[in-house]
């Protein structure tokens, strides 16, 4: 009986042993291109999207990306996935001499038009899945951009300084899919012709572009342009984009509706009426249909996922934090892991976020259920500019977390940068209490 009872034993340890065996084996994820006439398409662009389903809207989590062979045939490996549920997104081949927005992958799969939707399935870890032949879904066209100043006249190749452009991509509903700088690509890129017109890539589908640019110390930028991408010519018409305006189209306040109507708004666009979906748009920097949420009677301070409000995760967007600021948002409620709005703002260096967090009342010195405190996460995280706003608003530099660390401490374990911790150090002596630093 001993000796049959030590086999169960031994042959359950054996199921265990080749169960946590097989978790931790490869998977890869392969199969074909090809176009609407079924030929393969070679080096074919093909975007690999991890996601999360912990809310009604999937939320991409990793994403990869690769070039098709001479055959179209693409092939993605990996090992011990946080995510079985994958996207993919496939496109012809990258367009050549232009800025290239790549759209579907910083999107999540709900903020897709029909064009760019990509497809769905699932993978098995210690499996090899392939996808078999799979249609290019993401068609791009080139869009030329012209841009102007407050006269109307076009800017010069000369005049244009990339470093100080920001183009601002949204999709059919007004969420923020690529917001990115130009100043990696220079002057003298192809994507810039002689007279000054900029060339940018972007899928199939109803887009809005809007540019932005620093001049003189001020932020102008462009309204809006709407343009819908599709059919066999690439070559999209000019939009042009006046930099005059100091706030967007979408800043500008929205004609007044009431609830059934906002409510029949946001069933139009695919979105629920729910605290989640709220707060997500204000990720993306939609005021326009954070607008139709309030108007549906929303509570602007509404609890989504992990306690966080939507005025926390804004703070990329400082015209989205300005515009709930507005609304009434309350500047310092916390979320399930006692972040608050400036402390999600100093931790990712947003300084425009946190000034006008800061100019709204909120307190510098709260501290997350660590005891961690926004000071300490932007020290920690080489944020200059941003410790200096908060010290002059008066962050105290002593308070210590639940490890005993101060944020002089957190600057100095990751290598702060010496003006971070030079601030950190002048505050403490002004106060004439020195901080203790780690070895």
């Amino acid at each position: 009986m001993l000796r049959n009872t030590s086999r169960v034993i031994a042959a359950g340890f054996l199921m265990l042993f080749c169960s946590l065996i097989a978790c931790a084996q490869d998977y890869s994820i392969s199969g074909r291109v090809i176009d609407m006439q079924n030929r393969p398409v070679p080096a074919a662009i093909v975007f690999h999207l991890a996601l999360s389903r912990r809310s009604e809207a999937a939320k991409v989590t990793a994403a990869d990306a690769a070039v098709a062979d001479r055959d179209g045939r693409f092939r993605f490996e990996g090992a011990d996935p946080d995510s079985l549920d994958r996207v993919i997104y496939v496109g012809q081949r990258e367009p050549v001499g232009v800025f290239l927005m790549r759209v579907p992958p910083f999107a999540s799969a709900s903020a897709m038009s029909d064009a760019t939707v990509g497809r769905a399935f699932r993978i098995e870890p210690g499996k090899d899945l392939d996808l078999g032949d799979i249609h290019s879904q993401v068609d791009y066209h080139v869009v030329s951009l012209s841009l102007r100043g407050r006269d109307d006249s076009r800017l010069p190749k000369e005049m244009i300084d990339t470093r100080k452009i920001r183009v601002r991509v949204r999709d059919f509903r007004g969420d923020i899919v690529a917001d990115g700088g130009l100043g990696w690509i220079g002057v003298d890129a192809p994507a810039i012709s002689d007279d000054g017109t900029l060339r940018v890539a972007l899928p199939q589908g109803r887009w809005s572009i809007e540019a932005a640019i620093r001049d003189e110390n001020r932020r102008l930028r462009s309204a809006p342009a709407s343009i819908v991408l599709g059919g066999d010519d690439h070559e999209a018409a000019i939009l042009n984009l006046k930099l005059d305006q100091q706030r967007s189209a979408y800043d500008d306040p929205s004609p007044q509706i009431d609830s059934r109507q906002a409510l029949e708004a946001l069933a139009a666009m695919g979105l629920a009426f729910e605290p989640q979906t709220f707060s997500e748009r204000a990720e993306r920097g939609n005021t326009t249909v954070l607008r139709l949420f309030l108007a549906a009677g929303m509570d602007i301070d509404a609890h989504g996922e992990d306690g966080v409000t939507a005025l926390m995760r804004s703070s990329r967007y400082v015209e989205t934090v300005s515009f709930l600021l507005s609304r009434g948002a309350k500047v310092d409620l916390k979320s399930d892991a006692g972040s608050t709005a400036l402390i999600v703002a100093a931790a990712e260096g947003h300084t425009e976020s946190l000034q006008a967090l800061l100019r709204a009342g909120a307190d510098p010195n709260i501290a997350s259920s660590t005891g961690r405190t926004a000071l300490m996460l932007a020290a920690g995280s080489n944020h200059a500019d941003v410790v200096e706003l908060l010290l002059k608003a008066g962050a105290d530099p002593f308070i210590r977390d639940e490890e005993d660390k101060s944020a002089l401490d957190y600057a100095t374990i990751v290598g702060a940068q010496d003006r971070a911790i030079g601030l950190l150090i002048k505050e403490a002596q002004k106060h004439r209490k020195p901080l203790a630093r780690t070895q």
